[in-house]
């Protein structure tokens, strides 16, 4: 048994999950230092405007706060408070905010709605309460004692053990 993404997320929610991870991970793993936006787009592979967007979705959450000139950015709370169920949150937050064309009444049409809305509630909570368990802090120093260069740049990996 195969397990994918596709079978639990649509291409665009799981594309913005995933670079909000990103751009998140590399303040953490900067903090408490400021981050340029250019060092964040060469990082992330992303354009200057993408990381902008993203950058600034970021500042209206309160997760990081722009410098004097916007071209500097650094984190707005703890680095240990960061978790991936800040970046799942805001993409679908911001997913089915684009998604949404017709307007809500509040009414479900049949009981099946109802039902159908409830289970996609929970499934939503209990995602949330796993991702909550993953503190972007960890994932960045366990990258960083992983990674050592020799001498002739090839990768060494230091032992967990």
């Amino acid at each position: 048994m195969s397990l994918s993404t596709a079978q639990f997320l649509p291409a665009s929610q799981y594309g913005m999950f995933r670079k909000l991870a990103r751009v998140l991970e590399h303040f953490v793993a900067a903090a408490p230092a400021e981050v340029r936006l250019d060092q964040l787009a060469k990082h992330c592979g992303m354009s200057k405007y993408a990381i902008r967007k993203i950058c600034l979705r970021l500042q209206d959450e309160g997760l990081i706060s722009a410098a004097e000139n916007s071209l500097h950015w650094n984190l707005a709370k703890p680095a240990g408070g960061i978790t991936l169920e800040d970046a799942w949150r805001i993409s679908m937050t911001d997913t089915s905010r684009a998604s949404t064309t017709a307007p809500v009444t509040g009414k479900f049409t049949t009981e099946m709605d109802l039902l159908i809305t409830q289970a996609l509630w929970n499934i939503d909570q209990s995602i949330s309460s796993h991702l909550r368990c993953v503190q972007l802090d960890r994932v960045s120093q366990s990258q960083r004692t992983a990674r050592r260069w020799g001498r002739r740049g090839v990768r060494k990996v230091k032992n967990f053990l």
